[in-house]
């Protein structure tokens, strides 16, 4: 969550957080119920209601299907063919069902296996009553979860400011990034904005001249870099605004989807997606991301520049993990939860999820989150507990949960994903959930000087902290951070925000570029251990900087006014984390040989009949100079030979074998399994 931008923010929490009324499960007493009821009624999308059906509701699903055309691999039903569903259906003039994910061909079998295939959006007369559907859906026996459908909402005021509870400063302050440029001195790149980014290298108060700032309080870039700057292999999801893939920052390290073409109106790889290129606007269901709508801030195209910008370019800024300008920068894929004032419902936010871990990202960057269960803002509440939120928000744990689970690979960088949130700009002692729940990261921010910034939350279910800017404490736009912007929000393209918001992308990076040296070092990791291996990376904060009043003067939007005020910075000590984000330490750590281990060629699964390949050389360093021989196939089971670095199998009847791969002093023993189906992969 960002707190000051250069023009209009916003905040990003969601409808459902309004009131304390719409806080946990709608509680139900009729026995009748057999399906569990999530969030409240209030506030929620008319005509629409989420449902998970049983397993058992396969069959007939699946025949309904069947009989349907499927247009982009879209399941849209009238009907489930369950009887007692079906009634209930008849009887709220239901005139649609769909189903929340669509199919996409390579991962129809793990959506299937994870039970994400049962969701379906029900939709029918907007004048119904939201509690009196989803009670009788619920006495079905046929449904498992009913879920409310909300928006992921923007609080602003009717004149279109922002709301009393995140402030800004005039757009004049922040206009051109570029008039307050330092000189560019021993850089490791030659961005010309580099000197600006304290949070990449802080050198002090008297080399960045700016007030308050300590030698040091950054992410350790410049030693980071020394080691890996990036790779392309490493994707990165920004859940925001679109990010603006034209800019000549970013153009060159933004995801792209190979067999998708612009405006071509078709889905060219089966993944239930039309002309997703760079990603997917999932507020307006459609391939084209826009970031130059009304009210647009340009957030995301922000955080994705924080993440991956393109480095060494001679131009802008210099990126976390943009690489060296040798197209060895990680990619950005921009999933659009933010369109203006258009917003992700919640299951559209859960499509955006689901399509990262599917379509390659290994790292889910979500600036955006429920307000605190502590927040001073008493119209304002978010979830106290996990319980709260898992029991409330049921489609939105479950698509976390597969991204966690079931992004990257098994025989990749990373089998599972990271997902990292902001941890919110309250000043409670507390971070929001999602990001407070302990299988994800949670990110506090800090100014320049090593200590809170004044609008972070901290304390519990913080995960760690990462410069976020305080302009209040430096009383200077530079002591926020800088990135790329769309021109229409910053006239030169790059501008200054702060925020939660921009501190969690200083932690997306960093794992970003930690991945990268992963890769180069041909290491694998298992998510989960890779999340403990990120909160164990960290640098500590000295308690010298959190014994005493830190002073700041709290800029007023309504009266346009500065008010001295101060904190009592000993009320923060050893509550921000486990310390700050440390890239060159996790690198380091990346490479220790007690954590992860050596990648290996998988094992091969095929149809008969059918033939499959595996590039052997991009699991041992040097590997395309290597050369590989492999013995000890059952030729009746599998047809296996060697084309260069290629390992080539064909399977030719049901059954299983193994084989020996040497290269150059290196043996693996690799199995193959042969299943009759007539596909590649496992059927």
């Amino acid at each position: 969550m960002n707190k000051y931008i250069s023009s209009l923010l916003v905040t990003l929490a969601f409808a459902s957080s309004c009131t304390n009324d719409n806080i946990g499960v709608v509680e139900e007493s009729n026995d009748q119920l057999t399906a569990k009821i999530y969030r409240s009624p209030e506030g929620a999308i008319p005509g629409e209601i989420l449902v998970k059906f049983k397993p058992s509701a396969n069959t007939a699903l699946d025949g309904k299907a069947a009989q349907t055309r499927s247009i982009n691999n879209q399941i849209v039903l009238t009907r489930s063919g369950l009887t007692n569903t079906d009634k209930e259906l008849d009887a709220v003039a239901a005139y649609e069902l769909k189903r929340v994910f669509p199919i996409d061909n390579s991962r129809e079998a793990l959506t299937r296996e994870s039970g994400m295939n049962l969701w379906y959006v029900v939709r029918f007369d907007e004048n119904a009553d939201l509690a009196t559907v989803a009670r009788g859906l619920a006495a079905t026996g046929e449904i498992d979860k009913i879920e409310f459908s909300h928006s992921i909402r923007q609080y602003r005021t009717k004149e279109g400011q922002l709301s009393r509870f995140v402030r800004s400063i005039p757009y004049s302050r922040s206009k051109n990034s570029a008039e307050q440029v330092r000189t560019l001195r021993n850089t490791p790149f030659n961005d010309p904005l580099l000197p600006n980014q304290w949070n990449m290298h802080n050198e002090g108060e008297g080399v960045n001249g700016i007030k308050g700032m300590v030698a040091g309080s950054d992410i350790n870039a410049y030693e980071a870099w020394e080691m890996c700057a990036g790779d392309p292999s490493i994707i990165v999801a920004v859940l925001d605004e679109g990010v603006m893939h034209s800019h000549p920052d970013l153009h060159a390290n933004m995801w792209v989807n190979p067999k998708e073409s612009f405006n071509a109106n078709q889905d060219a790889d089966g993944n239930g997606y039309v002309d997703d290129v760079h990603g997917y606007n999932f507020v307006r269901n459609r391939g084209i991301l826009t970031w130059d709508s009304p009210f647009d801030t340009g957030h995301g195209t922000h955080v994705a520049g924080m993440v991956a910008a393109v480095n060494n370019n001679g131009q802008g800024i210099s990126s976390i993990a943009g690489g060296t300008g040798n197209g060895d920068g990680v990619r950005i894929m921009s999933c659009q939860l933010f369109d203006g004032q258009n917003v992700a419902s919640t299951y559209e936010e859960a499509q955006a999820i689901k399509y990262a871990a599917d379509n390659g990202a290994v790292i889910l960057q979500c600036s955006w989150g429920f307000n605190s269960g502590y927040t001073s803002f008493p119209d304002q509440p978010g979830f106290n507990t996990v319980e709260e939120w898992s029991q409330t928000c049921a489609l939105q744990k479950e698509s976390l949960d597969y991204f966690i689970h079931n992004a990257g690979s098994p025989n990749g960088v990373i089998d599972g994903g990271v997902a990292i949130f902001a941890g919110g700009n309250e000043g409670s002692p507390q971070a929001g959930y999602p990001g407070a729940h302990v299988d994800y990261i949670s990110v506090a921010s800090m100014a320049g000087d090593f200590t809170t910034s004044t609008f972070s939350n901290y304390s519990r279910h913080i995960g760690l902290a990462a410069p976020g800017g305080d302009v209040d404490f430096h009383q200077d736009e530079r002591g926020m951070i800088l990135s790329t912007m769309p021109p229409l929000v910053a006239e030169s393209g790059y501008g200054y925000m702060e925020g939660t918001s921009m501190a969690c992308p200083q932690v997306s990076g960093s794992v970003a570029l930690a991945l990268s040296y992963a890769a180069k070092n041909y290491k694998h990791f298992k998510a989960d251990k890779f999340r403990e291996l990120i909160l164990n990376s960290t640098r500590q904060f000295d308690d010298a900087y959190y014994s005493s009043e830190k002073e700041f003067y709290y800029y007023f939007m309504e009266f346009g006014t500065n008010s001295k005020s101060k904190m009592n910075l000993i009320n923060y000590r050893g509550k921000m984390g486990t310390g700050y984000i440390d890239a060159a330490n996790l690198m380091n750590m990346v490479a220790d040989n007690a954590n992860g281990v050596a990648m290996r060629i998988p094992n091969v699964r095929v149809g008969v009949a059918a033939t499959t390949s595996v590039d052997m050389a991009q699991y041992y360093a040097g590997g395309a100079n290597k050369t590989f021989t492999v013995s000890g196939a059952n030729s009746a089971i599998a047809e296996v030979r060697v084309e260069g670095t290629t390992l080539v199998v064909t399977g030719k009847a049901e059954g299983s074998t193994s084989i020996l791969v040497k290269a150059e002093g290196v043996e693996q023993v690799v199995s193959i399994v042969v299943r009759n189906g007539g596909g590649n992969g496992w059927l």
